[in-house]
Formats: C-alpha cells, structure tokens, sequence
C-alpha cells in the first residue's frame, strides 16, 4: 500500500474513533463502562465483563461517603468533648446554705454559720431528688480556716474546752483528737511579753489581739477560752491526709511565724524555729494551710507573695522556697493532682490572672491557662479522680456588686485547659454581682452550682441564691 493510501487510512480511523468518543462523553448517553485500571489485567482476564453503572449512581455514592465522614468526624468531636447538662434546680425555699460536700448520689452536706462570737455553724443534709433539707448538727467554735479542707477531707476541726475534736461530715460523728493543755503552756510561755486584748465592734461582735505589754500591770498572756485559740492562730487540717494538724502562731514584733505540725495518730507535735519574713520571700504563710504528698512525705504551701514552698518534719527549721514565679500568687486554694505529681494554684499579677501548675517531680512550673489576661482566677477547684477543673473569674478593675463573675468548667490535659465551658447567669438585677460556688461529687461527674446575687444601690441592698445540680456528660470517653 502506498503511502497516501495508509495516511487515507489512518484519518479515517482517527475520525472514526473520535467519533466514538463525542458519542460517549454526550449527555444523552448515561451509561458509561467502568473496567480495571490496573494495568494488564484486562489482557490477563479474558472473560472480564464491563458492568455499565448510572453517573448519578456514582454521584450519590460518592454523597453517602462524604456523609459518612461528616458522620465520623462529628462523632469524634463528640466523643473528644463532655457536656454540661443541668439537671433541676433546688427548691430550698430561701435559705442560703454553703454545700460543702457530697454525701452519696442522693444528698449533700451543707454549712450556715450563725455569725455569731462562738463561731457556730448549722449543719444540713439536702436530698438533691426532693430538695429537702434535715438539720443534722450544729458545731461550736469551728475552725473556719479548715472550709477550705472540707473537699479534700470531708472532716471539720473544731475545739471544745481547749480540746481538738474533728466531726466526720459523712458519718455525722465527733472524735476527741487531742489535749491542748500542754501546747497552751507552750505558747504562754513563747508569748510572755505579751497579753491578749478582748475588744469588740458596734455590733457587739468579739476579737481578740496580741498585745506587747509595757509593763508589770499589763495581764500576762493566758489563753481562756477555744474562741481565743480560733481568733489567734492558723489552725488547719492538712489537706490530703487524716493525721495532720498544721498550728501557725506569729510574733507580731518579730514579723516572724512559727510552724508546729501536730500528728494526731501519736500525739507528737514537730515545731520549726521561728521564720522571719524578710529571710523569705513570703510575706505571711498561707492561712489555707498545708498540702500534704504522700509519696514524696512533704508539705507544701504558697506564700502571700510570689513562692511556692516545702517543709519536712524530719527537716523542721528549714522551709525551702523550691519555686519562684513572676506572678503573685496569693492566698488561694491549692489543689494536688491524683497521681500527685502536679499541684495548682491560681496567681495573679498587675497585668491578670492565670491557673499555674507545679510539677514536683521535675520542679516545673507553667502557666496552663490565661485566657483572659484582662481578669482574676480564684476559687480553684480540682476533682483529682476526673481532672475537672472549676473556677471563677471577674474582669478587672472590680467595683463591688456592679460586675459579673463567671464560672468555668474545664479539663486538665498535660499543660492546659481543654473543652472550656462557661456556666450560665441569670440576670435578676440592672446593676449585680454573682459570687458563684461548685462542689463536686466524688467521682467527678456531677456537681452542685451555688450562684449568689447580689444588688446594691444606695441604701438598696438585695440578695437572692440559687442552687443548681450538673451533670457532666460523656465524661468516661473524654478521660479516655
């Protein structure tokens, strides 16, 4: 054949073909053979059958993947986040009770001191099903710095004729757990060059103060009653232990204060020498008292300045300041994690607030939130079963009763703060302050929200408190 007669050939072959091909590729034509990509296979399988498929076929199969995926993708999300879902709200018929602990999955423990010189406090069980509250007891002479312990040891330390006592919240018992009368001679004996002052206020109200005497008509220092032991030393259950007492005493001319860790299992008291602020960073020990890790055998406390402390009874005249940071730390709450590696505070300088972590073992500190550089975090509180954190916030600068605090909800994940939820306020008042309160249940899943409301205008003041029980959902999948 020559070669204008192949070249006639080829056109019309290539013509051919691409007619095929405008055929196939039209609209009109919905069937399109769909055969193996790989390469060779078509040659190898001779008995291949091209299965023709609709195009809208593929279309809604390639839709029902993308959903699919959506699908996966929002439950993955779902399962990454808890969700906060309030359950009722309690009926308690106006009065204002501090819930202090949970008693079971059905009823709490409540507190409401009475104001009054002997330092009294109602004690109440609430039934969160009923809203009933039952008066179970009513304590003298509390220790009031040991609220801040109640989450942790679920106990009060109270006196009684100048005797500890502790009263055990769950099981509504007391037990003596130690004679002051050999301390109090101590301590008379370290205050000599004083005496104490009983004074009171317009409303009849008593304090007590250390006062230096000048002379030999000035009374000596006699310690009379368990109001005066209240108003005069730091005393503290330690928090995460069911042996310790920690009793501050302070030399008010000396500025210098005295530690004694009292065992109540033994009866032995560890006492330190005299620490005097300005050899220290801190200004005053934290009134919040001792935190205690087991597994390092050691007590920890934050100074009212910028330093984190540890103190050993087989050390007692050395407080070690192991940790200084730029920001203030304050008198706040501390809490210690569960594996007891990690405790927190909450710290706050001229520019903010932030949630702070000590590490212990590699004696790290980091800043795990400051998301609202402009604020103050306060009222920390850890669930260290579940690693929910709780904690409140206000704008600065704070005018009283015309700014809105807020209530967060959050969980500890290495060095932050994840799925950050903000309780809700109502609105009761054009001009209010809400001091808002949670307690949580011992494994973490539940927790009672107090939100107290606060108006003031002139001589207008108004108060209304509310009560509301969460639970925190999906939780057992998001600590995964």
């Amino acid at each position: 054949m020559k070669d204008g007669s192949i070249k006639k050939v080829l056109t019309i072959l290539l013509f051919i073909a691409l007619s095929l091909m405008s055929i196939a590729c039209s609209p009109k034509n919905k069937d399109i053979v769909l055969s193996s990509d790989v390469k060779g296979e078509a040659d190898s399988d001779k008995n291949h059958i091209s299965v023709p498929v609709r195009a809208d076929e593929v279309s809604e199969e390639k839709s029902i993947l993308i959903s699919d995926d959506v699908k996966k993708e929002a439950k993955k999300q779902e399962m990454e986040t808890f969700r906060l879902e309030k359950l009722k709200e309690l009926n308690i018929n106006g009065k204002e009770l501090d819930p202090v602990c949970w008693k079971d999955d059905e009823n709490i423990i409540a507190f409401r001191g009475r104001g009054d010189n002997d330092h009294t406090y109602d004690i109440f069980n609430i039934n969160i099903n009923t809203s009933k509250v039952t008066k179970i007891n009513t304590i003298k002479h509390v220790v009031w710095r040991t609220n801040s312990t109640i989450l942790h040891n679920k106990k009060v330390l109270y006196l009684n004729n100048l005797r500890f006592y502790t009263y055990d919240l769950l099981n509504d018992t007391t037990k003596e757990v130690y004679d002051l009368s050999n301390l109090k001679k101590e301590i008379e004996e370290e205050y000599r060059d004083y005496y104490i002052n009983e004074f009171s206020n317009e409303a009849g109200y008593i304090y007590y103060e250390i006062v230096k005497r000048e002379n030999e008509k000035d009374p000596k220092f006699n310690i009379k009653s368990d109001n005066e032991v209240v108003w005069l030393f730091d005393t503290n259950l330690v928090r995460e232990s069911d042996k310790y007492i920690s009793i501050i005493t302070e030399s008010p001319d000396d500025y210098a204060e005295t530690i004694r860790i009292l065992n109540i299992e033994t009866g032995e008291i560890v006492k330190s020498k005299p620490f005097r602020y300005e050899t220290l960073s801190l200004e005053r020990l934290n009134t919040d008292g001792f935190i205690y890790n087991k597994s390092k055998d050691a007590f920890y406390m934050n100074g009212e300045s910028r330093s984190i402390y540890e103190y050993r009874l087989s050390d007692p005249n050395r407080l070690q300041e192991i940790k200084e940071i730029k920001e203030r730390l304050g008198n706040s709450n501390s809490f210690i994690s569960g594996d007891e590696k990690n405790i927190y505070f909450s710290a706050m300088d001229e520019g903010g607030g932030s949630i702070v972590r000590y590490n212990i073992e590699n004696d790290k500190l980091t800043i795990i939130s400051k998301d609202k550089p402009e604020g103050v975090y306060f009222d920390i509180n850890l669930n260290s079963k579940s690693n929910i954190i709780s904690y409140n916030y206000y704008k600065r600068p704070f005018i009283n009763y015309n700014d809105e605090s807020y209530t967060f909800i959050g969980m500890i994940d290495g060095d932050k703060i994840r799925n950050i939820q903000k309780l809700p306020v109502e609105k009761l008042y054009d001009r209010y302050h809400n001091w808002n309160t949670i307690t949580f249940n011992e494994s973490g899943n539940k927790f009672i929200y107090k939100v107290a409301y606060n108006y003031e205008q002139g001589d207008i003041r108004d108060r209304s408190v509310k009560y509301y029980v969460y639970e925190i959902k999906n939780l057992e999948d998001v600590s995964e």
